[in-house]
């Protein structure tokens, strides 16, 4: 298995055993999963946003987070010098979000597949060629 850029969204579904990645979660197999640094304070805000709404308990996000913090994930930083306007150029042609054009910039500049759920990022990928983690690779 190849190394892949993953996302909060297939972070999400895999920690939550929703439907799309119940059966990718144990296919990923030896694969290096990579993700910029925004990835773990998205994880974190979602973790928070379901505890606020009564989705899962706060032990529970306590615990999802515990097994998030296990996984493997090499975490790239921001790219030094990288201008704010660099990121807004790279994100407004594709009408991404500043948070999406980071995991499509980390994956394009990687050529390494990004793994996500995201309708409007899978979207902007197809649109520029970047490769894509389908289930079917697994």
């Amino acid at each position: 298995m190849t190394d892949l850029v993953i996302d909060a969204s297939a972070a999400l579904a895999w920690l939550f055993g929703e439907e799309q990645a119940a059966e990718v979660r144990a296919r990923i197999g030896d694969a290096t999963l990579v993700a910029p640094s925004v990835w773990r304070v998205e994880v974190v805000n979602a973790m928070l946003i379901r505890e606020r709404r009564k989705d899962i308990t706060p032990a529970q996000g306590t615990r999802f987070l515990r097994v998030l913090d296990a996984l493997a994930v090499e975490i790239v930083a921001e790219p030094i010098g990288r201008s704010l306007e660099q990121l807004a150029l790279f994100a407004r042609p594709h009408q991404l979000t500043a948070y999406d054009a980071v995991y499509l910039e980390l994956a394009t500049s990687l050529g390494l597949p990004l793994w996500t759920y995201d309708r409007n990022l899978r979207q902007a990928a197809e649109r520029i060629g970047a490769a894509l983690f389908e289930e079917s690779d697994a």
